[in-house]
């Protein structure tokens, strides 16, 4: 009898931003141990010069998008239609997926609207396969800007999102520890950020510019003007480059960002990109000095595990982050990472500042973080323990 996995609830597949990229590392993990896996999107959401179409595979991952289309309507009478539509697919789908499969199947959802948790919940319970929450953020501590609608969905989401499903994957302790007060431990499980690192053995395109790299969404523009005001602190004879390859966010994320380097006293020295190819960000990534991450001691970073942690562990390039949340659960200052004890801008100048007049020492601290990655994020060792989790066996250390 087959094993099959239905992955559902967070549109955009096989493209998308740091979500969909962990959708598709753990699809295509079970994939190789042996899973039938299908990421269902409900609805599209890419726009008309996207040429993917509603149904496909990649890299073994067989994907659906419900609504029959992967493109965003500019109709709003549309979009919303292809919304309904979408659902009774999915729902149409689910049970034809699993109607002689559900042995070792599972639906798993990836969703940040609550709604959402109670329709796939209650439809993995009608097709008699569990359902497993992949829970990435604390959404009621996120302090950007929301509506009255988001704010309760968001609580409602972090109370009882867990009580619905059958099991929990989380990505922090921070969250685990949450999970676990309405679930045994049997029925949960960490699963931190999760790397293909054979996409970081490429051949390296050589930059001869020393430079600094941040990675992330626009919509975490006050990091972003944090890293650019230890940058701004930064002396030293050799001239350094901040680089920041930024997605996501709207427009006046992106305004402010702009603005911010044009008043910037290194604003020749800071370079900003959007929308780079993948090959050519693992390129810059490897060769980067350093890659910046810094977490603030907030409960909203403290719950998330940036994804581009992972990636920054493949790269071989020493990270320089705080010491807080995930970072203290696996990186130790000086050895496989540099780690500030406070999100203070001077004191993450100062690492940088380390990483330039120490470079032979960088790029040791760098080579461990990528040893410690490959023991921690790699997605097959990762995914043989999702594995276990979904057949209720222990999934292992």
């Amino acid at each position: 009898m087959e094993k099959k996995i239905l992955y559902v609830g967070f549109n955009g597949f096989p493209a998308g931003l740091a979500q969909v990229q962990r959708q598709k590392l753990i699809a295509k993990g079970l994939v190789h141990h042996g899973y039938q896996v299908t990421v269902l999107n409900r609805y599209g959401v890419h726009n008309s010069n996207s040429n993917i179409p509603a149904a496909g595979t990649v890299e073994g991952i067989d994907y659906l998008y419900a609504s029959k289309t992967a493109l965003r309507e500019n109709s709003f009478l549309k979009r919303n239609f292809l919304k309904i539509k979408g659902l009774f697919g999915e729902i149409a789908f689910c049970f034809k997926f699993f109607r002689n499969s559900r042995k070792n199947s599972a639906i798993i959802i990836t969703t940040n609207n609550f709604h959402n948790v109670i329709i796939y919940a209650m439809l993995a319970k009608l097709a008699g396969v569990p359902s497993i929450l992949d829970n990435v953020e604390h959404f009621s501590s996120v302090t950007r800007k929301k509506s009255l609608g988001k704010s309760i969905n968001d609580k409602l989401y972090d109370k009882l999102g867990f009580r619905l499903v059958s099991k929990v994957i989380c990505i922090s302790d921070f969250l685990l520890n949450i999970a676990k007060q309405s679930k045994p431990d049997s029925l949960v499980l960490k699963i931190p950020a999760i790397v293909d690192f054979s996409e970081f053995e490429l051949p390296i395109v050589k930059d001869d510019k020393h430079y600094f790299l941040y990675c992330g969404t626009l919509s975490y523009k006050e990091v972003i003007v944090f890293i650019i005001e230890a940058f701004e602190k930064l002396a030293g004879s050799q001239q350094f480059y901040l680089y920041l390859v930024c997605s996501g966010g709207n427009d006046k994320d992106l305004n402010t960002i702009k603005d911010r380097i044009s008043t910037s006293k290194k604003a020749e020295l800071i370079q900003f990109h959007t929308a780079l190819p993948y090959e050519q960000l693992v390129n810059l990534y490897m060769n980067s000095k350093a890659l910046l991450i810094p977490l603030r001691h907030t409960n909203q970073d403290k719950a998330r595990f940036p994804h581009k942690i992972g990636e920054y562990s493949a790269s071989s390039s020493a990270i320089i982050s705080t010491n807080t949340g995930e970072m203290k659960s696996y990186f130790s200052d000086n050895l496989n990472a540099l780690l500030c004890d406070n999100y203070n801008s001077s004191e993450f100048s100062g690492k940088m500042a380390y990483v330039a007049d120490n470079p032979e020492i960088a790029e040791t601290i760098g080579k461990n973080g990528r040893l410690l990655g490959e023991e921690e994020f790699d997605y097959l060792r990762l995914t043989g323990k999702i594995s276990a989790f979904i057949a209720n066996n222990s999934p292992g250390s």
